[in-house]
Order: structure tokens, then C-alpha cells, then sequence
């Protein structure tokens, strides 16, 4: 079985937040027709070539359907595959059993985290007693709750995340702003309150699939990543690919490109903690250096 781990001199560089799946139209229902590039198995020896190039030696693997069959995949493929320094996985945390089915899944020691795909879910969602207490339970777990959300909700996800001050909450993609109407200014004052708060890290991901696809320049998306190093500073950025949903719009080289030019004048010791440090504290990962 492959298990090769991609070499590089910079072993700590991290892509926060990739995404792998043996391709079942009936499991990976969000794959639409308009998706004909992710209608394929995106496995970890798929994933090797493009992060080699890019000279990053590790990624966290993320959820996509929600299912607990999900979680154990992601945690197979970890074993198999030294690069996946992480898991973000699935479990119901609204679940009468959830204390049992987190103590199962934490003896694994690469379940970092756990997500929920609420930018699909109705507003009130987040008024759910079960999934706040099920979030709740996972900072006695040491797990992390990676926040999906759409840029429509982002007061609701702020209330939520401020009433729970004990967890470790990861933004995914910048909140998903909407690039297709894009207002900076806007952006920058409903983020805010969200960056506020000291326990939420942000990925800097996704940017490339929220406007139109394909159609981008690195011009269009620099304020959005000049607004997130504003609003959380560079100690609370992770790098994420968001591969292979960015192949929607973007090769795994040019989303790399864009963050590689924006962050090129900074210190190499913010650079080091933008592609790996944040996101090695974020997931309470080992570090990587031999």
C-alpha cells in the first residue's frame, strides 16, 4: 500500500484543510452535475504529487459526507498515510450516545476535530440545545469544531461561538464570503465580531470556489486575504487548499500561488506560522520535525 510521505526540508507545512473520497454518486450527493472534475476518487496518492510540488509534508484530512462511515475512512486512510497529520471528522453531536461514540473515535490519536456542514442547514440550527451541548462536550475531548458557515450567517455563528468560550472553534474558507457581490467593507465590519473572539482560528481556504469559478484573479481575492490578516492576525491563519473542491476552480499550484505571492514580504517566521505552526496548535499536532 502507498504510505510514501512527501519529502521536504520543510516537513512543518501544513494544508489545513484537504478533502479525499472514493467517488459514490449516492454518498457525495453535493457533487452536482455543474462538478464533472469531482466526479472521481481524490485519494491520498492523488494528493502526494500536488503537495510535493508545493513543499508542504502534511494536510488534516476534513469530513465531507456526514456519516460516522466517514470518519472511519478518513481515520483508515490516516494509518496509511503518515502525511495526514489529522482528522476533522463527522459524528452526530446531537446523539444521546455521543460521550460513548467520541470516546470510541479520541483512541484514535489523529481525530483532531470534528465539523458539521451548517452553511446547509436552516438558521435555527443554532438554537438547537443538543448540537450546542454536543459541541460543548468536545473540549473535554481536546477536539476542535472546525464552523461552516455562509457569510448570511455570521451574527448567528458569532452568538454560538461566544457562548462557548472552552472550545477550540476553527472558520473554515473566511466564513465564505460572498465573492460574486463582493463588498470589502462589509466583509471586514460582520467578520469582525467573530475575530474578536480569542478561541477561533481562521483557514485561510476556499476564497477561490466563492465568486465565480474560473474566472478569479489574485487581484480579486488580495482584499479578502488582506481583510483576514487584518481581522485575525497572522498568529490565527491556517493555510488550507480546500482540494479538491478549489479544482472547481483552481489547480492545487495557483491556489498555493496566491497565498505564496500575498504573504511573500512578510518575516519568514510569520510565513512559518501561516503554512503550518497556527495549524499544528489549532489541531494539537505533533510536530513534524525529525
Amino acid at each position: 500500500m502507498f504510505k510514501e510521505t512527501p519529502h521536504s526540508l520543510s516537513s512543518n507545512r501544513i494544508d489545513a484543510h484537504q478533502h479525499f473520497w472514493r467517488y459514490d454518486p449516492r454518498v457525495h450527493k453535493f457533487i452536482g452535475q455543474n462538478m464533472p472534475v469531482l466526479k472521481r476518487d481524490y485519494l491520498p496518492e492523488h494528493a502526494h504529487k500536488e503537495l510535493t510540488q508545493a513543499d508542504i509534508g502534511g494536510c488534516v484530512a476534513v469530513q465531507a459526507p456526514q456519516t460516522l462511515e466517514e470518519t472511519r475512512f478518513l481515520l483508515e486512510l490516516s494509518d496509511a498515510h503518515e502525511f495526514i497529520r489529522a482528522v476533522v471528522g463527522w459524528v452526530d453531536l446531537r446523539a444521546s450516545d455521543l460521550d460513548d461514540v467520541l470516546a470510541h473515535f479520541v483512541a484514535h490519536p489523529k481525530l483532531r476535530g470534528i465539523r458539521h456542514i451548517i452553511d446547509e442547514e436552516p438558521d435555527e440550527f443554532f438554537e438547537s440545545t443538543a448540537f450546542k451541548k454536543g459541541v460543548a462536550r468536545l473540549a473535554h475531548y481536546q477536539l476542535s469544531y472546525d464552523m461552516l458557515v455562509c457569510q448570511r450567517q455570521w451574527s448567528l455563528a458569532h452568538k454560538f461561538m461566544a457562548s462557548l468560550p472552552d472550545v477550540q472553534f476553527v472558520l473554515d474558507h473566511v466564513g465564505k464570503p460572498d465573492l460574486k457581490n463582493p463588498n470589502v467593507a462589509e466583509f471586514l465590519q460582520a467578520l469582525r465580531p467573530i475575530a474578536e473572539l480569542p478561541h477561533v482560528v481562521c483557514k485561510l481556504s476556499g476564497l477561490v470556489t466563492q465568486g465565480d469559478w474560473g474566472s478569479w484573479t489574485p487581484f480579486d481575492l488580495r482584499p479578502f486575504i488582506e481583510g483576514a490578516v487584518e481581522l485575525f492576525g497572522i498568529k490565527r491563519l491556517l493555510f488550507g487548499s480546500d482540494w479538491p473542491v478549489c479544482l472547481l476552480s483552481a489547480s492545487y499550484a495557483e491556489v498555493c500561488g496566491v497565498v505564496d505571492d500575498y504573504f511573500a514580504a512578510f518575516s519568514e517566521s510569520e510565513r512559518a506560522l501561516l503554512w503550518g505552526e497556527n495549524a499544528i496548535r489549532a489541531y494539537r499536532m505533533e510536530s513534524a520535525a525529525r
